[in-house]
């Protein structure tokens, strides 16, 4: 149960790129140390740590699973940016992404069969969605064992814009928790 959490970090584990970088991928991991020193301060001020990742042309189950040795931690849980999710073709900052449920539904799948191996707490599964074309079929997205799922109302505008946002985007009656940013 993720309830209680007092306070939360949520460093962008995979930094959409501009550039198709190495790999082609238009997607960079930040080192390894750098999140240790986010779990740490995590651990120190009893905070939950959100990794949050931006996968550009690559998919976002292979970038989760790079950071396994901290999700094996109970403090560590996943934010998946659909914003970020691009097609071929595409590259971040010009157009905005898109995710399916497949690929959330890896995501969540990856880290039930985690809570379960490692009889970990519940993790948090946080989706951010501001328009309607980033999560297409959404309604697909549904609840699993040990798996939290937040969609989190995130993105550009005002306070009103944002506002409107919401009232388009959240969904009543759904076994979600929703988020709002402003």
């Amino acid at each position: 149960d993720v309830t209680g959490v007092q306070t939360c970090a949520l460093p962008i584990s995979t930094v959409a790129q501009g550039g198709p970088g190495p790999d082609g991928l238009y997607s960079a991991p930040i080192a390894y140390y750098k999140v240790q020193r986010y779990l740490d301060v995590a651990h120190r001020d009893k905070m939950l740590l959100i990794l949050d990742f931006q996968p550009g042309r690559g998919e976002f189950l292979p970038q989760v699973e790079h950071f396994a040795k901290f999700l094996a931690d109970p403090a560590v849980s996943v934010a998946l940016d659909p914003e970020w999710k691009m097609a071929p073709g595409q590259v971040p900052g010009t157009v905005i992404g898109s995710a399916s449920a497949s690929s959330i539904l890896a995501v969540r799948d990856y880290l039930s069969r985690l809570v379960a191996a490692k009889h970990l707490p519940d993790k948090l599964l946080m989706v951010h969605q501001f328009t309607l074309a980033m999560l297409p079929d959404r309604q697909r997205i549904v609840p699993a064992k040990g798996i939290e799922i937040v969609f989190h109302a995130d993105g550009f505008g005002s306070r009103g814009a944002k506002n409107n946002t919401w009232n388009v985007l959240h969904f009543p009656g759904r076994p979600f928790g929703t988020g709002f940013k402003l």
